[in-house]
């Protein structure tokens, strides 16, 4: 990865290995323009020492160069691993909305049902109101019929009491009738006897 490839990269998030990636960055920087100025003076002095050191700068550039490539790489897969995750976040967040539509649904369809028996409980209470009221009534109707015939027992008792002593007297009249009949059969018979009497008389006074 080049140097301009390196700069221009932009990581995923925030992390020490980007830190520890722009350190690397700083220093291979550092390392070129001390190794371009080396090799100014190279060209111009040609020493042995400077050729040494110009060995070295090349050396720690090349390190670097290759700890930033793994840096980068272990960047992007921690780039991979974040757009995982962020994909996994929106599902995650998918179904947590599915879920919450699910969770108003049924609390929906529940305040339906409590507003159900709510007029349902309202009804059956209406109803034993009703109900309570009619027992009453029909209660206090009980009692006046019973009133009513205990009132009507009290009064027929009386009229079975008249109708005895009717009964009675009616029994009475019948044998002072009967005795009555006795005596007026007599008495025709007693009659009968005076009309062949007076007939007989009458014949013996014609003769």
């Amino acid at each position: 990865m080049s140097k301009t490839e390196i700069k221009n990269f932009q990581p995923a998030l925030s992390s020490p290995q980007l830190e520890s990636t722009q350190r690397l960055i700083s220093q291979s920087e550092e390392c070129l323009s001390q190794l371009k100025r080396l090799r100014l003076d190279a060209s111009i002095e040609n020493n042995e020492q400077e050729q040494f050191q110009l060995g070295q700068l090349k050396k720690q550039i090349g390190d670097l160069v290759q700890k930033s490539t793994h840096l980068m790489r272990h960047n992007m897969q921690l780039r991979d691993q974040i757009l995982s995750q962020t994909n996994q976040n929106a599902q995650i967040a998918q179904n947590h909305e599915e879920l919450k539509l699910q969770v108003d649904k049924l609390q929906k369809e529940l305040s339906e049902k409590d507003k159900t028996i709510s007029q349902f409980n309202l009804y059956r209470k209406t109803q034993e109101t009703q109900f309570e009221s009619s027992l009453k009534q029909a209660q206090d109707q009980n009692e006046q019929l019973s009133k009513t015939l205990s009132n009507f027992q009290n009064v027929n008792g009386q009229l079975i009491e008249q109708i005895k002593e009717l009964q009675n007297k009616l029994s009475l009249s019948q044998k002072d009738n009967a005795e009555l009949m006795v005596v007026i059969d007599g008495h025709k018979h007693i009659d009968m006897l005076y009309q062949q009497q007076n007939e007989y008389i009458a014949k013996m006074n014609f003769k």
